[in-house]
């Protein structure tokens, strides 16, 4: 299958490919031209830039390092369905719309040959092959489309950033949320990862117009529905992280709206809430959830520990995987066990645990991500007149960011066991990690040149 997958990747993908980028600038020149903001104009188009370019490099990785892959199956799932349809249109149809069927036919036999078992997977396939539709079986196309959409998330972040945030620079928010590193390039190609990150960004973005803002709300709410319901089907624990967050957020920003000072600050005891209120309400979606709801956790993360390790063996990926030790999966043994995952998603690996150049350089970001960390919240506490919790209580976003990283950050460092697939699974939460960091940052800063200006 490789052999195959490599052979496809002809001249063409790297012709076409560029006249895909050329058209998709023209387009995102004219859209950025018309922002009255020089500060949109440029990190639109810088982020845009560096997500276009992001495909090839992804792609490069995949062809020649990898040389196997997430990428290299749903790429060749998605030759076949597009084979079908030409050949079949009808049945075509049904293996892109259709669901598994129950009964032995023409349609099961094709869809089960297609895996089509695996629902989460399956649907990137679908995606791809409508998709496809538009870009002729040439990869980079599809990954291009994909990246598109990965990028049009984000930029509808960064929109509602500045708007809840109007005091943080513009550029350290472009930059945080448009070009963190990872971010840009394992939220590109043709990936799960690259449609539920831009798929929650969009959840998040129309979640405030819609429910906070109360802005054109059918709109929002029936476009963030739609896109949760794929976001929920590809990857459903993302929804366990955004549920608690954006409980918080909403009701922070109605307690704030009160003009109540000592009703606005916040409160421990409501995120504490946020979370239990969650988890009961999750617990009652355990077969919209599926293996990732509450009482499968155990299985799950067992699950996961012992495939990457398999993965390690057949593929001679030395000290890519790690352990959490031994957990107990009770309440308060997974609560112990949240820092560690914590510091396993967003520092490791460590200098010392590199064992090949991506790790080296997932290595290297996660130190910039701790410097910055450790410099961002120690100058936050260096006036006492703005702590943390005054600058957090006057700006929901930021609870909302920070507990959305946090719960995200437990998840995916508790089942990831592996670098290489940590580095990919906790993307969805680096923009918000990234909102905080600028936002008390620039807050501080601007904070500080206002008392000398006194």
């Amino acid at each position: 299958m490789v052999k195959t997958y490599i052979q496809t990747v002809e001249l063409l993908d790297f012709i076409i490919g560029p006249v895909y980028v050329g058209i998709i600038l023209f387009i995102g020149l004219r859209i950025s031209s018309r922002f009255p903001d020089s500060d949109d104009r440029r990190m639109f188009n810088l982020g845009l830039l560096v997500k276009l370019i992001s495909p090839f490099a992804i792609g490069a990785i995949y062809w020649f390092y990898y040389q196997d892959g997430d990428t290299v199956y749903y790429y060749e799932r998605m030759l076949r369905i597009s084979s079908v349809l030409k050949s079949d249109f009808l049945l075509g149809l049904k293996l892109v719309f259709s669901a598994y069927p129950d009964e032995a036919g023409e349609t099961y036999f094709l869809m089960t040959s297609l895996r089509a078992y695996d629902t989460a997977s399956y649907m990137v396939v679908r995606i791809a092959a409508i998709a496809n539709i538009v870009c002729f079986g040439i990869y980079t196309n599809v990954a291009l489309i994909f990246s598109v959409f990965a990028f049009s998330g984000l930029w509808q972040l960064y929109r509602i950033a500045c708007v809840a945030i109007p005091k943080v620079s513009k550029t350290y928010l472009g930059v945080a949320i448009l070009l963190f590193p990872s971010v840009v390039f394992w939220g590109s190609g043709l990936l799960k990862d690259t449609l539920t990150l831009g798929g929650i960004t969009w959840v998040v973005a129309c979640f405030y117009r819609g429910v906070i803002l109360r802005e054109n709300r059918i709109r929002n709410i029936v476009v963030m529905l739609i896109i949760a319901y794929f976001v929920v089907i590809i990857k459903s624990y993302i929804l366990v992280a955004f549920v608690p967050a954006a409980f918080l957020w909403y009701t922070a920003e109605k307690r704030l709206s009160s003009s109540s000072a000592a009703s606005s600050s916040l409160n421990p005891v409501l995120a504490t809430g946020a979370i239990l209120i969650s988890l009961v309400l999750l617990s009652q979606l355990g077969n919209i959830l599926g293996r990732y709801s509450v009482e499968n956790l155990q299985y799950e993360a067992e699950a996961m520990q012992q495939w990457h390790h398999q993965v390690e063996e057949v593929y001679d990926y030395e000290g890519s995987s790690y352990s959490l030790g031994n957990t107990d999966f009770s309440t308060v043994g997974l609560i112990t066990k949240a820092p560690v995952a914590l510091i396993t998603t967003f520092f490791r690996p460590f200098p010392w645990e590199v064992s090949n150049l991506l790790m080296a350089l997932s290595s290297l970001e996660s130190l910039a991500l701790f410097s910055i960390g450790f410099l961002v919240f120690f100058q936050s506490n260096k006036n006492p007149e703005y702590t943390l919790s005054r600058i957090f209580k006057q700006h929901p976003i930021l609870q909302f960011s920070l507990l959305f990283s946090i719960i995200f950050g437990f998840a995916v460092g508790f089942t990831a066991y592996n670098f290489g697939a940590l580095v990919r699974y906790k993307i969805p939460c680096l923009p918000t990690v990234g909102i905080v960091l600028a936002g008390l940052y620039s807050l501080r800063t601007n904070k500080q040149e206002e008392a000398q200006t006194l």
